[in-house]
């Protein structure tokens, strides 16, 4: 872990030498009481700083989820001394979401350890990397920081979700056999297609009488037959999923 002062720190030390400063310069011996409970923070505080040991574990319930579904997970933190504040960020990659904040604060004691649930949610479908956690810890008196950023990467893939067909597109083209599928060609069949001039050696049953009746002549019905074809399925795959 990388260790480094804290603001409080660099104003404390700040106002502990300016009051010694003054005090020498100016012989007055109360700027020097002044800057006293500053520079005894100091002497203790970083005294009694050492680095935390902590040992962080991030876990997920599954590899494989749904876009737009939630899944478990859990940061497991534990420390070998006492943290008066432990601040814990899951950097999660664009995609993955995290129900309510995505960063949390804790004060652990010796030895303690800590269970952090994290409700996960894939916004698309596709294969991430979750678990890669910036960690950062203060001591008693705020005075020293330690930093560090943990890979603790687990692979979740997100599948898209089934959805509902609205409606069958019409064949292109149909084979010659009776089937359910309507052709778009002409010829016997149920849906009406249109009408036509009579020809011999057209069925009677096929004429339309109400329209010849306002013709001049005799015409049929010509109708789409029922054919069947076939149904061809696209998938949309890559080789991570």
């Amino acid at each position: 872990m990388t260790r480094r002062g804290s603001p409080r720190l660099e104003g404390y030390a700040i106002l502990a030498a300016i009051g010694l400063v003054a005090a020498l310069a100016l012989r007055r011996p109360e700027l020097a009481v002044a800057a006293a409970p500053f520079a005894l923070v100091l002497a203790i505080g970083l005294q009694l700083a050492r680095e935390p040991g902590l040992d962080v574990r991030f876990t997920v319930a599954g590899e494989r989820t749904v876009e737009g579904a939630d899944v478990e997970a859990e940061i497991v933190v534990r420390t070998e001394s006492s943290v008066d504040r432990l601040e814990l960020l899951l950097d999660l990659p664009k995609g993955v979401e995290v129900e309510g904040e995505d960063a949390v604060a804790v004060r652990l004691r010796t030895g303690e350890e800590r269970t952090i649930p994290v409700q996960l949610r894939c916004s698309r479908w596709g294969v991430y990397e979750v678990g890669m956690i910036e960690v950062r810890a203060r001591d008693l008196f705020r005075l020293v920081v330690w930093e560090t950023r943990l890979r603790r990467v687990h692979e979740l893939k997100a599948y898209p979700h089934s959805e509902t067909l609205t409606r069958v597109l019409d064949a292109a083209e149909t084979q010659a056999f009776t089937g359910s599928a309507v052709a778009r060609v002409k010829g016997d069949g149920i849906e009406y297609a249109d009408i036509r001039d009579y020809v011999p050696g057209d069925r009677l049953r096929s004429i339309n009488w109400r329209a010849s009746a306002r013709r001049t002549g005799l015409v049929v019905n010509e109708r789409h037959p029922d054919r069947n074809t076939d149904v061809v399925l696209f998938v949309d795959s890559f080789a991570d999923l």
